[in-house]
């Protein structure tokens, strides 16, 4: 009897507990995400960087960065919108983008980016880990498409 009330403990504790930590997640995205890979052939990082408002608003921006200088030389897309989550989903919901549309530069100034009348939305499934890494999991593709599984995103301090 001792052991099966042990256990019934033991399982209420760690299912409200994991409750817990889910109905955070949410409020673990506030704050500003960023992603970051070398350009082959060149001294620039292209960064991607997400900022999660508390009030459901983002900001998304797509740079170019000089490794040696850490400066923003230029852009390749900034968006705006608005984002939801229920329980592990995210949804993203872009109001505004501004794209680069230069074929014979790398980047765009910040003024020279265009207005797009495309909007896009996306829909993932994301976890946070140890408050430090966000991470989307893609739903699979199409045949042909070109799409990723996941992606993962470190949280500036």
């Amino acid at each position: 009897m001792r052991a099966l009330t042990a256990i019934t403990c033991l399982a209420i504790l760690f299912f409200s507990c994991s409750k817990e930590l889910d109905e955070d997640q949410p409020n673990l995205l506030v704050g500003t995400w960023e992603q970051s890979e070398s350009i082959e052939g060149t001294n620039f990082i292209q960064l991607l960087q997400y900022n999660f408002k508390a009030d459901k608003s983002f900001n998304l921006s797509r740079t170019i960065i000089d490794r040696s200088t850490a400066e923003i030389v230029g852009y390749l897309y900034r968006s705006s919108g608005t984002y939801d989550t229920n329980g592990s989903r995210l949804k993203i919901m872009e109001a505004e983008s501004h794209l680069h549309n230069d074929t014979n530069r790398l980047y765009s100034d910040l003024e020279d980016l265009q207005l797009s009348q495309y909007k896009s939305s996306i829909n993932v499934t994301f976890s946070i880990i140890d408050k430090k890494q966000l991470v989307f999991d893609y739903d699979p593709c199409g045949i042909n498409e070109n799409c990723i599984s996941s992606q993962t995103f470190s949280r500036l301090e």
